[in-house]
Order: structure tokens, then C-alpha cells, then sequence
């Protein structure tokens, strides 16, 4: 298991590896369950702030299926900001 903390455990100078990169690789397949507003509006706007954030923006999405599974209150879900 990773946590945020773990992305820049291995990266001190260029050409390190970055363990979102390293992650992307081993996957076939990604499922983000659940997944909340916070996080949804983070991959809808590019925001790479935490460990999950980072392997999504890095992601194949022509190669490599991902399943995401929104956990919300049904007025945010249906708000038309999450439209």
C-alpha cells in the first residue's frame, strides 16, 4: 500500500523514478471506488495534489480501462458543477 508520502521517497535528482509513473506501468486497469466530489473535481480540472490525483493525470486512457464509481450526496451528484 502507498500513501502521499511515498511519491517522493525515491526521487532526489532528474531521471529518478517517480512512483506515479512507476505505478501507471504495472497496471492494467484502474478502479476508483469511491469516488468523491473532491477527487472528481481534482481529475476533471488536472489537479495533482496527492498520490491518486497524480497516477489519473498520468494515465493511458486510450490503452487502459478505468472504472470509477461516484460516492456523493445526490445534490452535489446532481449539482450542475458536477455536470
Amino acid at each position: 500500500m502507498f500513501e502521499d508520502e511515498d511519491e517522493w521517497a525515491t526521487w532526489n535528482k532528474r531521471d529518478d523514478p517517480v512512483l506515479h509513473i512507476e505505478l501507471r506501468k504495472l497496471v492494467k486497469g484502474m478502479v476508483v471506488a469511491p469516488l468523491d466530489a473532491n477527487t472528481m473535481a481534482k481529475f476533471c480540472n488536472g489537479l495533482c495534489d496527492n498520490l491518486l490525483s497524480c497516477v489519473f493525470r498520468a494515465w493511458d486512457f486510450s490503452n487502459l480501462p478505468v472504472i470509477i464509481a461516484p460516492a456523493m450526496n445526490t445534490f452535489m451528484y446532481d449539482n450542475i458543477l458536477t455536470k
